[in-house]
């Protein structure tokens, strides 16, 4: 698959030829161009179209850094479009239905608790749980949750980090603010009791940078932490993972 980016000179109009080896749709050519295009905001906001009228010819890589050259490439890195990126969906994790209902309790008063003004638990790139805030008002758009759960399962720098605080932009809620994503991943085998770890990722997005606000963000991750280190929840979830798993191999063949 190869993209052609054409800009006018007064920076009124930008589009793509693309030419597609494996016959995808125009539409769907245009959902992983877009896709793309808010990896860009997720680093840079809406400003990085200030520096291209500054300069026209600056070259963005140097501003995104190779981490994030390398999440853009991860986004199509298959011959075929993601089918998430396609439909515009975001992956769910088919489990229990009292297991799902006890997370969600758990996360949600993580939530509301710590002052985070919206979290959601992943497992690689599946949601296990969503929640927000009621009185922060702030309600994710799936393609900002698309982009969010694609920014932590791919990101090499947050997953080897237990604890990771960084600024984000999520462009359908804000293309021209940052907002703070606390970031804690964990990884359980139950003292022995399932052969993989599983490893869970729990994302608290809040509105301020205030340290303060980190510190109440990490107290009640590590409450959550405790929750889901148990063992019966550890062999649930693991459970859980497998049937994604069988789920997924039998979707690929």
């Amino acid at each position: 698959m190869q993209y052609r980016c054409h800009v006018d000179v007064n920076f009124r109009s930008l589009y793509f030829v693309s030419v597609s080896s494996t016959g995808e749709p125009e539409a769907v050519l245009v959902k992983q161009l877009q896709f793309m295009y808010t990896q860009i905001l997720l680093v840079l906001t809406a400003k990085v179209h200030d520096v291209l009228r500054n300069n026209f010819s600056k070259d963005l890589r140097d501003l995104l850094g190779s981490e994030t050259s390398r999440l853009l490439k991860a986004s199509c890195k298959q011959d075929i479009t993601s089918p998430c990126i396609a439909y515009s969906a975001v992956r769910g994790m088919v489990m229990d239905r009292e297991l799902r209902a006890d997370i969600m309790r758990y996360v949600q008063h993580c939530v509301a608790t710590s002052g985070a003004a919206s979290g959601l638990l992943l497992h690689e790139d599946s949601i296990v749980a969503y929640c927000m805030n009621e009185e922060a008002g702030l309600v994710l758009n799936v393609s900002d949750l698309l982009l969010l759960t694609h920014f932590v399962s791919n990101s090499t720098s947050l997953r080897t980090n237990e604890h990771n605080w960084v600024p984000v932009c999520l462009p359908t809620f804000n293309s021209k603010a940052y907002l703070q994503a606390y970031i804690a991943n964990f990884k359980n085998d139950g003292n022995g009791i399932v052969q993989r770890p599983v490893e869970l990722s729990l994302v608290l997005i809040a509105t301020s940078a205030d340290p303060a606000l980190f510190t109440e963000l990490h107290r009640n991750s590590e409450r959550f932490h405790k929750y889901v280190a148990q063992k019966e929840v550890v062999q649930k979830l693991a459970f859980s993972i497998e049937d994604k798993q069988k789920y997924c191999e039998s979707f690929s063949l």
